[in-house]
């Protein structure tokens, strides 16, 4: 298996409270990363997984990943005391499956909101 060194690193990742961005997170622990700040909307599911994890290397923040303010205050709220040295754009929905003339408008905008200006939003700020 590949080993990576991520010792005096600090890494953010969206959607981190479950599925890959949570898996992601417990490999950079492993890994050694200094600090792993995980970003989510669902703020039981960042508990859940924090309690899981127990590392006081990992923290977590409720962000909404379409809103640019509150991205660009959670990214202030980190940089006071570390620097963000990797950032895993990991958040995403799917939606629902069905054909596109069925498709709800306000679930689309929601996926395009999350999906695409989110992933702007973090690597703007």
């Amino acid at each position: 298996m590949n080993q990576f060194d991520f010792h005096n690193k600090t890494a953010v990742i969206t959607g981190g409270a479950q599925g890959f961005g949570l898996d992601i997170a417990k490999k950079f622990l492993k890994f050694g990363a200094s600090k792993v700040v995980i970003w989510d909307v669902d703020k039981i599911e960042l508990e859940k997984a924090s309690k899981k994890i127990d590392n006081p290397k990992l923290s977590y923040d409720v962000v909404d990943v379409s809103s640019f303010e509150e991205v660009n205050k959670a990214v202030q709220k980190i940089i006071k005391s570390f620097n963000i040295d990797i950032l895993i754009n990991n958040a995403g929905i799917t939606g629902s499956t069905s054909e596109l003339w069925n498709y709800d408008v306000d679930e689309w905008y929601r996926i395009i909101s999350i999906n695409l200006n989110g992933t702007f939003n973090c690597c703007k700020c």
